[in-house]
């Protein structure tokens, strides 16, 4: 799985009805639904739902840059992969205790890196600041 791919899906997710009617682009319909675009399904655990997970638009148009192309990839696998345990595996994990507005991170094997996320008014868990070093 690619940025490219990624950017791609994100753009056809904007065009949907429902976030069209969320961005005041047209009104609501009885036909819109309430699904996102998924880049991750964000199994509702731990009292903290989310209907989708993805990497802001912004973020991953840099992340490459900041990154490098194979720590890209491993985070793409981690949000595909949704909510994790707090040791040892790359996936979505919940913060013990929020940080601003971050209630969860994108964690990835063998780096020390992070994205920061948060759940949107719409319930989808947006990952949108890097965090070089880790939260320790």
């Amino acid at each position: 799985f690619d940025v490219v791919d990624h950017l791609k899906r994100l753009e056809e997710y904007q065009r949907t009805p429902f976030v069209q009617h969320l961005h005041g682009l047209r009104p609501p319909s009885p036909a819109d639904s309430t699904t996102f675009f998924k880049k991750s399904s964000g199994p509702q655990t731990g009292g903290n739902p989310f209907s989708s997970a993805s990497i802001h638009e912004e973020l991953l148009k840099k992340l490459q840059r900041l990154v490098g192309r194979p720590d890209v990839n491993k985070f793409l696998a981690a949000l595909d992969k949704g909510l994790v345990g707090s040791v040892g595996e790359s996936g979505i994990k919940q913060l013990a205790s929020a940080i601003g507005k971050y209630t969860h991170e994108l964690k990835i094997g063998g780096s020390a890196q992070r994205i920061l996320g948060y759940v949107n008014e719409a319930g989808e868990l947006i990952f949108d600041k890097l965090v070089r070093g880790g939260l320790h």
